[in-house]
């Protein structure tokens, strides 16, 4: 009997339902959370802070770009020492923030991007603030918050501009989890249109008119393997699906449990499924 894969096609999140599927980690999908690594054009105002805010903001950013984020946190500090309010001010705040969400100080870090949604006039600034804190709130499980945050994104950057892409993809997920099905779609049709070639449309491909919820336990490279498979679900008295899939010219069959309309539902199965396969996650079927 071949040995059964597991086959991931959902948001981080959506398959893990422990404190550890909340964590600011960036698995999954591929959705990266990025800083601006370079200094934002803001003219005559740069000029006129102080040498040594324009020095610890230069180094603040060097820092981040090289993954140092505790250095990032204190050049940033010292930069907002000389230079309190203003856009400068607001780009130390937005550096330090990203830097808190990598060393998971969430609490700081969200106060901190915050800060930069409320008071930046910065367009750039604001998208890349606001796709941050949605993916906080995504992560928490604050669904409404999300939305709002992504969906600000959307509104304020060119359709074709990331991270647009990953907005709207994560609209679609959301969307999925508060049974909003049909309004899911469009967002996903958006990244397949306007993003067609790029992993985020693949993974859209796959959520893309699903309006069920079901638990992926495994994937088989023949239909008999998968009915063996499906025994040990059968004693635990779980109902079990098999689904032909093709990807990348290869034919495997999907073993699933259950199938729910409610997110919720979903989850409380998971914990029983994964009883039995301890990989088992969350999955959107049609």
């Amino acid at each position: 009997m071949s040995k059964a894969r597991i086959i991931s096609a959902c948001c981080p999140g959506d398959s893990r339902i422990t404190s550890e599927s909340r964590s600011a980690d960036m698995r999954g999908c591929g959705l990266v959370l990025c800083a601006l690594v370079s200094l934002f054009t803001i003219g005559c105002e740069y000029k006129a802070v102080s040498p040594q805010a324009r020095e610890h903001l230069d180094i603040a950013s060097r820092a981040y770009r090289a993954g140092d984020n505790r250095k990032t946190v204190a050049q940033a500090d010292a930069a907002l020492e000389y230079t309190g309010r203003g856009s400068v001010a607001l780009q130390a705040t937005y550096l330090r923030g990203m830097a808190r969400y990598r060393l998971k100080d969430i609490t700081r870090a969200q106060s901190d991007l915050e800060k930069v949604s409320r008071k930046s006039d910065n367009i750039q600034l604001l998208i890349r603030a606001f796709d941050a804190l949605g993916e906080i709130a995504y992560r928490k499980g604050d669904m409404p918050r999300a939305e709002k945050c992504f969906q600000h994104v959307v509104d304020l950057a060119d359709r074709r501009q990331r991270p647009v892409d990953r907005a709207h993809y994560r609209l679609g997920c959301i969307l999925q989890r508060l049974g909003r099905w049909q309004q899911a779609d469009v967002h996903f049709q958006r990244v397949i249109y306007l993003f067609g070639r790029s992993k985020l449309a693949k993974l859209s491909r796959r959520r893309v008119n699903g309006r069920k919820w079901t638990i992926q336990v495994g994937a088989y490279s023949t239909r008999s393997d998968a009915q063996a498979g499906a025994k040990a679900f059968d004693k635990a008295k779980l109902k079990t699906y098999i689904r032909p899939i093709v990807e990348a010219g290869r034919l495997s069959f999907l073993l699933q449990v259950g199938r729910w309309n409610k997110y919720e539902r979903a989850a409380a199965g998971l914990r029983q499924a994964r009883s039995v396969q301890a990989q088992a996650f969350l999955q959107v079927t049609r």
